[in-house]
C-alpha cells in the first residue's frame, strides 16, 4: 500500500475518533443527573460497611503485585483522568446499583473503558499500517473496535444492574414473609431484619445488612431506609422503604404492614410471571417460522414433488 495515503487516512481516523469522543463527552456532561454526590457518598459508606476478608500482610502479598501494583495504579489513575468527573460519579452510582462497589471502583471501570478504546485504536492502526487488510477494512476496524471497546463495559454493567433488579424483586416477597413471621413471633423490626438476613442470601438481604449497620452507627430508621431507597433505586424496594417509614411515623403495627407488603409484592411477582408467559408465543414465532416451518414443508411436500413434476412433463 502506498505510504502517501497512510498518513492522511490515519489523521482522518484520529480526527473522527476525537470528534466522536468530544461529542459523546459533551452529551453526557449536559445530560441531567440528580443526587450524584449523595449517591457517591452512599457508595463510600457501602464500601466501608461491607464485610472485608482477613488483612493480608505485606510480606504475604505476591511479588508481582508488590512490584507492578503501583505502576498499575498510576496507569489506572491517568486513564481515569481522561473521563469527565460527572461521568465517573454516574459510573459510581451504576456500580452501586449493581452491587459492585466492594469489588470494582468507578476509576477502575473507567480506566478499563478508556484502555479498551485505546487498544481498539491501536489494533486498527496496526492492521491499517501493516497492510494485512485492505484500506477500507482497516478503516472499518479502526472505527468499530474502539466503539465496541467503549460500549462493551457499559453493556455489561447495565446487564448486571438488570439481573440484580430482577433478583431483588423476585426475592423480596419471600424475605417479607420471613420478616412477617419473625415479627409475629415477638421480635422487633431490627431483630426480624437480622434473622431474615441471616437465613436468606440475596442482594436484598445484603442491602438490609447495610441498613442495619447504618442504624447501629447512629442513623435513625427513617434515614437508613431513605439511604437504602436512594442506594438501590428499585421500585418495589422503594415502596417497601416508604411504607415502613410511614408506618414508623404513624405508629402502625409493623406486622400488618409487612403482611400487606408481602401480599402486594407477591401479586406483582405473579403479574410479572403472567406477563412473561404471555410474551412467549410471540418470542417463539420467529424461531418456529425460520427453523421448524421449512423442515416441515420439506418433509410434507418433498415426496410429492417428483410425481407433480412427472405429471407436468406429460408422463415422459
Amino acid at each position: 500500500m502506498n505510504a502517501t495515503y497512510i498518513v492522511p487516512l490515519v489523521g482522518i481516523v484520529l480526527m473522527a475518533c476525537g470528534l466522536v469522543g468530544i461529542g459523546v463527552a459533551a452529551w453526557h456532561s449536559h445530560k441531567g443527573s440528580q443526587r450524584l454526590d449523595f449517591i457517591r457518598a452512599l457508595g463510600s459508606e457501602a464500601e466501608l460497611y461491607a464485610e472485608n476478608g482477613p488483612v493480608i500482610e505485606r510480606v504475604q502479598t505476591p511479588l508481582l503485585q508488590r512490584v507492578f501494583g503501583p505502576t498499575v495504579k498510576g496507569v489506572r489513575h491517568n486513564l481515569s483522568r481522561l473521563y469527565p468527573s460527572q461521568d465517573i460519579d454516574r459510573v459510581h452510582a451504576d456500580l452501586l446499583k449493581a452491587g459492585l462497589t466492594g469489588s470494582v471502583r468507578a476509576e477502575e471501570f473507567v480506566a478499563v473503558q478508556v484502555g479498551s478504546v485505546m487498544l481498539g485504536i491501536g489494533i486498527g492502526l496496526v492492521l491499517l499500517v501493516s497492510g494485512v487488510v485492505s484500506v477500507k477494512l482497516g478503516l472499518a476496524v479502526t472505527f468499530v473496535l474502539p466503539m465496541l471497546g467503549g460500549l462493551a463495559p457499559s453493556w455489561w454493567l447495565r446487564r448486571r444492574i438488570k439481573e440484580r433488579r430482577e433478583r431483588v424483586t423476585n426475592d423480596l416477597p419471600d424475605l417479607l414473609d420471613l420478616m412477617t413471621i419473625s415479627v409475629a413471633a415477638g421480635l422487633g423490626l431490627e431483630q426480624a431484619m437480622q434473622v431474615s438476613c441471616a437465613r436468606f442470601e440475596s442482594p436484598v438481604s445484603h442491602e438490609l445488612r447495610l441498613t442495619l449497620r447504618e442504624m447501629e452507627l447512629g442513623l435513625s430508621r427513617h434515614d437508613a431506609l431513605e439511604n437504602m431507597k436512594l442506594r438501590t433505586d428499585i421500585d418495589d424496594l422503594v415502596t417497601f422503604c416508604v411504607v415502613l417509614s410511614q408506618a414508623d411515623a404513624l405508629g402502625l403495627p409493623i406486622g400488618r404492614v409487612l403482611q400487606a407488603q408481602a401480599d402486594e409484592m407477591r401479586d406483582k411477582r405473579r403479574q410479572r410471571a403472567r406477563e412473561k408467559a404471555a410474551k412467549v408465543p410471540v418470542k417463539i414465532l420467529f424461531p418456529l417460522a425460520l427453523c421448524f416451518l421449512p423442515a416441515i414443508m420439506i418433509i410434507v411436500l418433498g415426496p410429492i414433488v417428483g410425481p407433480i413434476k412427472h405429471a407436468l412433463s406429460g408422463g415422459h
